[in-house]
């Protein structure tokens, strides 16, 4: 058994067994661009795989190694880049870089799509909200023509009463003050 790069007898057994690769460790330092590894998440992405692809170890073998981030979580799956290109360029998938480039670029101009016609929808909705509002302010205000914040006169609005000048009353000696607004009336004593 040699290295399929550079004929050497020292092949790494690790990758023979999982990949079916036979390959020493100097070729895998001077290629990575053949041999190095992509996380599962980087074929589905990058490569735009599906899961059932990515778990079908015929079809693609994958290293597993625990997960760095946590313990806990499932372990990573770890593929030979350049298996993962020759299937997703192979006419089985894609059939070229620039027909995956394509079905790339028509899945980003879809979802931009959708992002737009999600957010126009919101916005017509806060329009017709909008448009409530300001019919029940302007049949608040009477029926006339209201602006939005314009202040509306008897909603929520807090009265403060404005006195006049005291008289005096005859009958009880006492002074009465009223509101010019709202008529009413305090009686006063003065010490």
């Amino acid at each position: 058994k040699k290295c399929r790069e550079c004929g050497g007898l020292e092949i790494d057994w690790k990758w023979e067994e999982v990949f079916g690769v036979r390959v020493c460790g100097a070729c895998k330092q001077r290629l990575p661009e053949r041999y190095s590894l992509l996380t599962k998440t980087e074929a589905r992405e990058d490569y735009l795989l599906t899961d059932p692809e990515l778990k079908d170890e015929s079809l693609l073998p994958h290293l597993e190694r625990p997960n760095p981030h946590k313990s806990n979580w499932n372990n990573m799956q770890l593929f030979l880049r350049f298996q993962v290109e020759e299937y997703a360029f192979s006419p089985k998938k894609w059939g070229s870089p620039e027909a995956l480039d394509a079905e790339f670029e028509k899945r980003q101009t879809e979802q931009k799509r959708r992002k737009e016609k999600k957010f126009n929808s919101k916005l017509e909705e806060l329009k017709k909200r909008t448009r409530v509002e300001a019919y029940k302010r302007s049949k608040l205000a009477g029926g006339e023509d209201v602006r939005f914040g314009d202040r509306i006169v008897g909603r929520n609005d807090r009265h403060t009463h404005e006195w006049g000048t005291s008289v005096l009353d005859p009958e009880t000696g006492m002074s009465k003050k009223s509101c010019v607004d709202c008529g009413m009336e305090v009686e006063e004593l003065e010490f």
